[in-house]
């Protein structure tokens, strides 16, 4: 029996599903549509131009200790309307807005990290280092997605370039306003909150997410150097 494919899209303005058989679905393909995310089912149109009213990208950024190391992250995430707590990008396309269509975003992030022995002169803190933008932890890459990841990467990289971004929060601001990203999610921790509490996660915009980067880096940053120093006095620049 031919499998049925669920399909959501924009008809007048409004978001409708519809249910297709695997063929119907490649014929409306090859038949009118200019993208694999418009559909022409039963005379009407469906497009993806409202998909990012069912779902919003954004930044979800973590500070989390692996191997004894405190890393200050920041990843993309989605938040759908009926859904507080945030998820994964996941693989439907046909539901992503159309400038992130032909870009790659699964395991695309800031992935820092606190040093466990280089000092800053400026204020005798361990330093926060590796904050580039990268891919981390992808599962499989084809050409395809290799395709899309190297012009993901070329992308923020000329907008970080163009900002003159050298600072990890003025880098997660290049990366939102690259990819036209509507939010900043803190993972303030589960240990901290009941399971499944909303509680959990602190939704800002991308000023506030830049900010409160910046101050998790600074945090991190002091909590790393006096677990490893002690109370040995800051040594500050002349």
């Amino acid at each position: 029996m031919d499998p049925l494919w669920q399909v959501t899209g924009n008809r007048r303005g409004r978001l409708v599903t519809v249910r297709l058989r695997a063929a119907d679905y490649n014929a409306a393909v090859e038949k009118g549509s200019k993208s694999p995310y418009m559909l022409v089912v039963c005379g009407a149109v469906l497009t993806d131009d409202n998909a990012d009213e069912t779902r919003q990208f954004g930044l979800l950024i973590r500070s989390v200790c692996r191997h004894g190391t405190r890393y200050v992250e920041a990843s993309i995430a989605v938040r759908k309307q009926e859904q507080h707590a945030p998820l994964g990008c996941g693989d439907s396309r046909w539901e992503w807005p159309e400038h992130l269509a032909e870009l790659e975003l699964n395991g695309l992030g800031i992935y820092g990290f606190v040093s466990d022995d280089m000092r800053d002169d400026r204020d005798g803190l361990l330093r926060y280092i590796g904050d580039g933008v990268e891919y981390r932890d992808v599962l499989s890459i084809d050409v395809t997605t290799a395709v899309r990841m190297a012009k993901t990467l070329r992308r923020v990289g000329a907008r970080i370039s163009k900002d003159r971004a050298y600072e990890p929060g003025d880098r997660l601001r290049g990366l939102a306003k690259a990819l036209r990203l509507e939010f900043v999610c803190e993972d303030r921790g589960s240990d901290r909150f009941p399971r499944g509490s909303d509680l959990r996660w602190l939704y800002l915009d991308v000023g506030q997410g830049r900010i409160r980067f910046r101050e998790m880096i600074e945090e991190a940053r002091k909590a790393a150097t006096a677990a490893r120093f002690g109370n040995v006095p800051v040594k500050m620049a002349s």
